[in-house]
């Protein structure tokens, strides 16, 4: 992705923030609980269908934006390999998005930063999430839900989601998120970003404890677990939407 000079405030405010789990859609109201992976990415389709490519979501007939929307998350579900109980790998997700994306007769080039096997490697840094939701490029966060060992000094992985990056306030280190969990303006936050110098992540099932140096807490977002303490930035993918 290229680098520019970013401006001090940016919020794409036409990009949606569908509810994953919206009752007033059947494909949502009886799969989008472990959804939130394709959702995120069908905000950015969305957005980008209607402003520049406008071939890249299916012309929605007689059907209602919920709906037409619902069912792009339910393609790229099954384009990413989305489990019903654990969600959506990273790979899966980015690959996924880019065998829609050509599917639907585009180019992208897509970039993933954060490897929960090398952590301290390749971070997703804000000034690189920032850049990369300039013009028609376009970010979504994989966060982590975590609980925190003061005495050890250790954050540990409870659960984890995916976040649209919609905007950013350079000048205050704020993200502004679109969260599929709540959906519509509930869902729209204002992040602030906070560096961590210290600690630890938990040694989390195969993959060995790291340091959580240079990785970012993101605050005021939901977290539906009360043993959840922070929110991380554990990756993200930054992707660009181009005509053949």
């Amino acid at each position: 992705m290229r680098a520019v000079s970013l401006p001090p405030y940016l919020y794409k405010s036409t990009m949606p923030n569908i509810y994953q789990r919206d009752k007033q859609s059947k494909i949502l109201r009886e799969n989008g609980s472990r959804w939130c992976g394709p959702a995120a990415i069908s905000n950015t389709l969305v957005y980008l269908a209607k402003r520049y490519f406008q071939m890249l979501v299916p012309p929605i007939g007689n059907m209602s934006e919920l709906e037409a929307q619902a069912k792009l998350i339910e393609t790229l579900a099954t384009h990413m390999k989305t489990n019903d109980e654990v969600g959506t790998d990273p790979i899966n997700l980015v690959e996924g998005l880019e065998k829609y994306v050509r599917e639907r007769g585009y180019k992208i080039k897509a970039k993933w930063r954060g490897n929960p096997k090398a952590r301290e490697e390749n971070l997703p840094t804000p000034m690189w999430i920032m850049n990369g939701i300039i013009g028609t490029s376009n970010a979504v966060l994989n966060i982590g839900g975590y609980e925190f060992n003061q005495k050890r000094g250790e954050y540990r992985r409870l659960d984890g989601h995916y976040l649209t990056v919609a905007g950013f306030s350079l000048a205050n280190s704020k993200l502004i998120t679109h969260d599929t969990a709540r959906g519509g303006k509930r869902g729209i936050k204002d992040c602030t970003l906070e560096k961590i110098d210290g600690d630890n992540f938990a040694k989390d099932h195969e993959i060995s404890a790291q340091p959580a140096e240079g990785f970012y807490k993101l605050h005021s977002i939901y977290l539906p677990n009360t043993k959840m303490d922070f929110a991380i930035i554990d990756g993200a993918v930054v992707f660009e939407v181009a005509k053949k």
